[in-house]
């Protein structure tokens, strides 16, 4: 295999590999986050920080609540 193949394959398996990390710790960093607030915020404070980021995330800006007072507390911690 030539030189610059090989090296533009070591490139691209870098940036994917920083991608991946980059996503990882985001996802882990997210989770955290949602842990202390679990484990530290008042019931009310976690339902208007979950309906913020369901609101942030939805096209239309529109949360569906999941089917039961059960589910959403689930949902909350």
């Amino acid at each position: 295999m030539p030189l610059l193949a090989t090296l533009s394959e070591d490139r691209l398996r870098s940036s994917v590999r920083g991608h991946v990390l980059r996503l990882l710790a985001e996802h882990a960093r997210q989770q955290q986050e949602r842990f202390a607030g679990a484990a530290t915020l008042p019931v009310e404070a976690r339902l208007a920080t979950w309906l913020l980021a369901q609101a942030a995330a939805s096209p239309r800006a529109q949360v569906e609540l999941p089917g039961t007072q059960q589910e959403l507390a689930e949902l909350l911690g």
